[in-house]
């Protein structure tokens, strides 16, 4: 008597390998937008951050009028994390983190010696817009966050426009 064992067809196969593809694809888009929102909610605490310290900047090492120009400079004087001080321009989580501040203020700081300014703005970008991020964010000594939809920080002073709107958030 001759047994036959009862494989699967070729066919029923390649069947169950596309069901597995198409749930595959479908997970990436997802993973790929709750990447990106992980990347834009660092960036958006990135901006809190850097403004707690220019307000203690300000308190301490300000004279309570000036502000740090660059982010090494907050680093110096001690009131920001080092992640965030490595360089003028630091990347994290997918977005460029950059501070400035035009050096016009007369007295240096009481902290590191350097310029200081009366004003700030402070920006994150997507490195990769699309991917890494789709919005680009800014923040001032005077506003709350900004966001731009298209990728691209939003200018200074800030105003609404198509893509460009206030996140209400201080």
């Amino acid at each position: 008597m001759v047994v036959r064992e009862r494989g699967f067809t070729l066919i029923e196969l390649l069947v169950v390998i596309a069901v597995i593809g198409i749930l595959a694809a479908v997970a990436a888009v997802g993973l790929g937008r709750s990447h990106r929102a992980a990347n834009e909610a660092s960036a958006i605490a990135s901006l809190r951050a850097i403004r707690s310290a220019e307000d203690a900047f300000r308190a301490v090492c300000g004279h309570d009028t000036s502000y740090a120009v660059s982010l090494p400079q907050l680093g110096q004087a001690d009131v920001i994390t080092p992640n965030l001080a490595e360089s003028d321009v630091v990347g994290k989580s997918g977005y460029l983190i950059t501070l400035t501040g035009p050096a016009d203020q007369a007295a240096p700081d009481a902290c590191t010696g350097r310029p200081t300014a009366t004003s700030w703005y402070a920006s994150a970008v997507p490195i990769r817009p699309g991917f890494s991020g789709s919005r680009g964010f800014a923040i001032d000594q005077a506003s709350g966050i900004w966001q731009n939809t298209d990728g691209t920080a939003p200018p200074a002073p800030f105003a609404p426009g198509p893509s460009i709107s206030s996140l209400h958030q201080n």
